[in-house]
Order: structure tokens, then C-alpha cells, then sequence
């Protein structure tokens, strides 16, 4: 299940309200659905033990993955909870469950923490009550086979899934201000193909569990650890590769003191420019981290020629210029973003087709080289350098727009100036450092 795992970063009036609402409401549910735990006895009492045991542990061991949040894997017994039980005993175990995994309250601010904790548990039971309502709807028009139910079992995956993370993206939307479809598409997708191998394994666990009893709960956990395992495995895997690229900065802007920060806000600004345009969330996090990487071709340039003061001469020019090409075969060497390497072969290539290292033009420049090129002008400009002053960002705005359709896409352009207009990466690296300065002065 998807779930809040920290506090939000802005915990706005309409954020708490909305905790509230949730709260309310899955906890009348919870209040409601409890006395039928008083109808349990023999071995379905002691398989709802099992259930909740199982169910707090896999919790106990979510995952953090790319993009979609942290995953469990108690989805899957969340569906075969429901196939034994129903869904107010399956919704009651989900509850108990996350009791025993409540975690610790944040003293700095404990209220929120608490309505954080609340609402995990309110929007499960919710999410639980919809799908479950919306199985047994659905079922009443058919006459039930095993085709029809295991078909009904990707309806009730599905609803769950579609509740469960429309829950969860509109608290992150009003604390993080940004578009509710822009989080919700993304993740909703993401979780997909996680969410129908664990119905699967929880509609089978349910079969087993009919045939054998309770050996059928612990025979099949076991195939839901393994499934948590190839998650962790993926999850470190994407890490590794991400702490590389992590490196990679940090040994650029150790050899280049002029380029400290520069390569995390043109990231910053071109991902402010790819939602401009409308690019959706797959897009946007590999410009992401083709932004970071776009000058680490700069570490094969000598340090001499880096760090120049004066004109560059036509042979160092030449050097400089090679950066592009050493920078994608350095990105080739990173598995899953290897085959956008183009975007930082080509982030020096103009639309006129004068530039390097390939003289391409137009949109046979990829739109990511063209966004970070961009991006990359903008701050190099607001910056100093060694041969010169920064340009303020009236003047570099003034600069790029004198020079669209000639050095950038004109549309690039202008979804840059309309960035501008709400964010700008180096007002908040101020604000950032003030508030720092403020802390240590406190």
C-alpha cells in the first residue's frame, strides 16, 4: 500500500483540514466495522491474527522506491484478506496492522505527526471499504466462476490502487503546491505493475488458504518476502546508479570551483521549464538527471584550461569544446540512462545549426539538449566568471530572447521566461543560505 511515510514539507491549513476530513471518516469506519471482529472464533480468529502479524510486518519492511513512494507488499494480503473475509474484516486487519506499526511521533510537532498517523490509517480503511464495495457490485451482475473472479480481482486491484494513491497524491499536492494530475498520473502508473503481480499472489494465497487453512498464509507469505526482495534489489540497484551520478557532480565542481551549484540549478530550472511545456513525469525526471550530468565531460579538460582567466586561444577553445562528447560517453556507462546520452552530447548544439560538436539544428536537436541548453545558458550568464561579471536576470532574460530561433528553440525560450516569472534557482539558493545563516545564529 502506498502511505505518508514523513511528515509533509508544508503543512498548510487546507493540508490539515483534509487530514481531518480523512480521519474522521476512516475512523468512524473503523469504529463501525469492529464489532464484527466479535463474530470470529476457531481458526478464522486465529487467521485474522496471522493476517495482522504478516500484514504489520510487511509494512515493517516498505521499500522506498524511484518516483512511486514506498512500497509494501501487504497489498497482497490486503486481497486475500478480503477473499476470505470480506472487506470490514479485511479493512479492521489493514487498521490493527499499521497500530502495530505506528512508528514514532514527531516531538517537534506532534499534532501534525499525529494527524499524519491518523490519516494513514483512515485512507487505507477508506481505500479498503471502496474497493471492496466495488467488487461486490460488480460481482451481483455476473454468475461467479473462477474466470469472473479472478477478473473481479484486477477490478478490486485497481480500485484500490486507484483510491489508495489519489488519497496519498492530493495531501502531497496541497503540501508541495503542484498540479494534483501532474503527481497523480505518475505514481498511479508507476504502481501498476506492482499492484497486479501482488493481486495475483494474493488471490492464490486465498485458494490456499480455502484447500490447506492457515499453513496456506505461511506457505504463501514466503513468495511476498521474495517479491519484497526483487524490489530491494531494484530500489538499490537505481540508488547505486543515482549515487554515481551524485559523484560524478561532486568531482566536477571539486576540479571546476566556478561550476559549485551551477549543474543543480540548471536541473532545477529545466525541470521548471519541462512542466512548462507540458512534459510528463517520465520525461521530466530524465531531464532531471541529464541536467546534473550535462558538464561532466569537464572532468577529461585539464584543469588549466578550465579555470582560465583570459580568452581561450583556438586550441583550447578546441578543448573546452570536446566536453559534450566526453560527457555522453561517460553517461553510456550508466545502464538506465544511456540511451538519452544525446541530451548532453547535443546541449551545445544551437538552432541554427552552429554549433558543436555535431552542428545539428532545430528539432533534430533532442528537446531535452534544447531545454538544457537553455537552462545551462540562463545560469551561466547570472553567473560570475573568471573573465567576467554576471549579467542580472533581467539582462540574461533581455539575451535570450534577442537570440531564440538563432542559439535556442524559440519555445524553449519562452517557456523559460515564463518560469522566471514564479521561480528562479538562485533566489532560492539565497533564501536557503539565509535561513541557514539564521539557524546558526540562533
Amino acid at each position: 500500500m502506498v502511505a505518508i511515510k514523513r511528515l509533509l514539507d508544508k503543512n498548510t491549513i487546507k493540508l490539515k483540514l483534509y487530514y481531518i476530513i480523512i480521519g474522521i471518516i476512516g475512523l468512524i469506519l473503523f469504529l463501525t466495522y469492529f464489532r464484527s471482529v466479535f463474530n470470529l472464533s476457531g481458526n478464522i480468529l486465529i487467521a485474522f491474527i496471522f493476517f495482522i502479524l504478516f500484514e504489520a510486518l510487511s509494512e515493517k519492511l516498505a521499500i522506498k522506491m524511484p518516483k512511486v513512494g514506498f512500497v509494501s507488499v501487504a497489498f497482497g494480503l490486503d486481497v486475500a484478506a478480503f477473499l476470505i473475509f470480506g472487506y470490514k474484516i479485511a479493512a479492521i486487519i489493514a487498521g490493527f496492522s499499521f497500530l502495530l506499526d505506528f512508528g514514532r511521533i514527531e516531538k517537534n510537532n506532534i499534532l501534525f505527526s499525529l494527524l499524519t498517523k491518523i490519516f494513514n490509517l483512515s485512507q487505507i480503511i477508506i481505500t479498503i471499504t471502496l474497493a471492496g464495495i466495488t467488487y461486490n457490485i460488480l460481482t451481483k451482475f455476473f454468475v461467479l466462476n473462477s474466470y469472473i473472479t479472478f477478473f473481479s480481482i484486477f477490478i478490486f486491484a485497481f480500485t484500490y490502487l486507484f483510491i489508495n494513491v489519489l488519497l496519498v497524491c492530493l495531501a502531497a499536492s496541497l503540501s508541495l503546491n503542484l498540479p494534483f494530475m501532474y503527481i497523480f498520473i505518475d505514481n498511479f502508473r508507476g504502481f501498476i505493475p506492482n499492484y497486479a503481480l501482488l493481486a495475483i499472489l494474493g488471490y492464490l494465497m486465498a485458494l490456499v488458504y480455502n484447500s490447506i487453512g492457515i499453513p496456506g498464509i505461511i506457505l504463501f507469505f514466503i513468495p511476498l518476502i521474495i517479491t519484497r526482495y526483487v524490489f530491494k534489489l531494484y530500489s538499490d540497484l537505481r540508488e547505486s546508479y543515482l549515487s554515481t551520478i551524485r559523484a560524478l557532480v561532486a568531482a566536477l565542481e571539486a576540479k571546476d570551483p566556478y561550476t559549485k551549484g551551477h549543474s543543480e540549478r540548471v536541473s532545477e530550472l529545466a525541470v521548471e521549464i519541462a512542466k512548462e511545456m507540458g512534459l510528463n513525469a517520465d520525461q521530466i525526471d530524465i531531464i532531471r538527471h541529464m541536467a546534473l550530468l550535462h558538464d561532466v565531460g569537464k572532468i577529461g579538460i585539464l584543469d588549466t584550461v578550465l579555470n582560465k582567466k583570459g580568452t581561450l586561444d583556438p586550441e583550447e577553445k578546441e578543448l573546452i569544446q570536446e566536453h559534450p562528447v566526453l560527457g555522453a560517453k561517460i553517461v553510456e556507462e550508466i545502464p538506465f540512462l544511456k540511451q538519452y546520452a544525446g541530451m548532453v552530447r547535443h546541449h551545445h548544439e544551437r538552432f541554427d545549426g552552429t554549433g558543436y560538436p555535431d552542428k545539428v539544428s532545430g528539432e533534430k536537436i533532442p528537446l531535452g539538449a534544447r531545454i538544457i541548453a537553455v537552462a545551462d545558458t540562463y545560469d551561466a550568464m547570472t553567473s560570475d566568471r573568471p573573465y567576467r561579471s554576471a549579467l542580472t536576470k533581467e539582462q540574461a532574460m533581455s539575451e535570450l530572447e534577442l537570440n531564440a530561433g538563432q542559439q535556442h528553440d524559440p519555445r524553449v525560450v519562452k517557456a523559460l521566461l515564463k518560469v522566471l516569472e514564479r521561480f528562479d534557482p538562485r533566489e532560492k539558493e539565497r533564501e536557503a543560505m539565509a535561513k541557514a545563516a539564521a539557524a546558526e545564529g540562533t
